[in-house]
């Protein structure tokens, strides 16, 4: 078999995916404990509550592992620990719950100011933002559901001071 000048290329070229592929898997951080799946669901007013963000806040002083998600449509967050390990450590969890909007209007375009008359409104009880405050808790173990369904309570339009 004679070898052309263009087989190292298409060598090169049929390898490269397959090194891309092996060192693509990324690590797990130094300490990185098992993660059960968790998903917190959020109802407001009997409805399901969409684009909240949820955090976890251990009662274990010692887990450092940050942990939350957002809701979908279904008000259904699957919650990652560091943003992109799927799952929650082991332990007992207090929950923050937190939904800000902006209303739509977007002020005088011509205006030369370019000031901006948005109002921006805290749609979720201010309990649920605190961590000392909320009410909300999640228990995360090998043996238990691993959905947990939270009420954050009758909607509210509370308006947020301009910064």
């Amino acid at each position: 078999m004679q070898l052309t000048s263009a087989s190292p290329i298409l060598y090169c070229l049929a390898i490269l995916p397959c090194i891309a592929l092996g060192c693509a898997k990324e690590d797990r951080p130094e300490g990185l404990p098992e993660l059960q799946p968790t998903v917190v669901k959020l109802v407001q007013g009997d409805a399901p509550l969409a684009n909240a963000s949820i955090r976890l806040i251990p009662q274990d002083s010692s887990n450092r592992w940050s942990t939350g998600g957002t809701t979908d449509e279904n008000g259904e967050a699957t919650l990652r620990t560091h943003g992109k390990y799927e799952g929650a450590p082991l332990g007992e969890y207090k929950v923050t719950v937190s939904k800000i909007e902006s209303d739509a209007s977007n002020g005088d375009v011509d205006d030369p100011s370019g000031a901006v008359d948005n109002k921006t409104y805290q749609l979720v009880d201010l309990a649920y933002q605190s961590e000392q405050k909320t009410p909300a808790k999640v228990s995360v173990s090998a043996d238990q559901d691993p959905v947990t369904t939270i009420d954050v309570g009758a909607p509210i339009k509370k308006t947020l001071p301009k910064l």
